[in-house]
């Protein structure tokens, strides 16, 4: 019970270390299987480590008895999840990446920057508004750009996503994070809903990232991260 947090290097058994958690809250704690969730960040490690999880529980006897699953998945997916269940995600559409170039490159062109269609200095504003959103420090802007322009570039895209009820990967955490801080039932809810939260690779979390976490630990309090304080 309660808070941990394991620091580990590349090749030293994360991914095991995380499995055999899982295994022995089941069998020697007498956990849900329904009640953990395991976050990751990327598609690609939850499916290796549920199908890691399945392989060396397989043939556990407790475990096979049960009909319920532990939950993988990154935080995105827990995310769309929690929006979907309340609703709001139905009024919104996830943008593809070449709608979100179409975006920005037409607020450029309207701010007069050269060379607005070109991939290094749309992709280059676009990641810089990531950042902004993730609460991540902005070291740099891209060339010809001041941070009064900028400020203008992210209103106007705001604008113009919320205009075609788009959402991007960055507004689907961030409204997530709002919808969990301001509505009481939605956010007893979800902290009711995992009595047990894990999350991998806990250097790449963000702050928007990790507010969410906290709230959805805050009901139970039992959180395990892993990662590697060298990256």
């Amino acid at each position: 019970k309660g808070p941990a947090r394991v620091i580990a290097g590349p090749g030293s058994g994360k991914t095991s270390t995380i499995v055999q958690r899982i295994i022995n809250l089941i069998v020697n704690h007498h956990v849900n299987p329904d009640q953990i969730l395991t976050i990751t960040f990327t598609k690609a490690a939850a499916l290796e480590m549920q199908s890691r999880y399945l392989k060396e529980s397989k043939d556990n006897p407790i475990i096979s008895t049960k009909k319920e699953s532990v939950h993988f998945g990154t935080f995105h997916g827990i995310c769309y999840t929690i929006l979907k269940e309340s609703g709001l995600f139905s009024k919104f559409t996830l943008v593809k990446e070449t709608d979100k170039r179409k975006i920005i490159e037409t607020i450029l062109k309207n701010k007069g920057v050269t060379g607005a269609e070109e991939y290094d200095i749309s992709s280059g504003v676009l990641d810089m508004i990531s950042r902004k959103k993730n609460f991540c420090e902005i070291s740099q802007l891209p060339p010809g750009l001041s941070g009064e322009v900028f400020e203008e570039i992210c209103l106007d895209y705001d604008d113009m996503m919320n205009q075609q009820k788009f959402l991007d990967f960055d507004d689907m955490i961030l409204l997530c994070l709002r919808q969990l801080q301001n509505h009481g039932k939605l956010r007893e809810k979800w902290q009711h809903r995992f009595t047990h939260i894990q999350v991998d690779e806990f250097q790449d979390i963000n702050e928007v990232q990790y507010q969410v976490v906290k709230i959805l630990a805050a009901g139970y309090g039992n959180l395990f991260v892993v990662g590697d304080d060298d990256q």
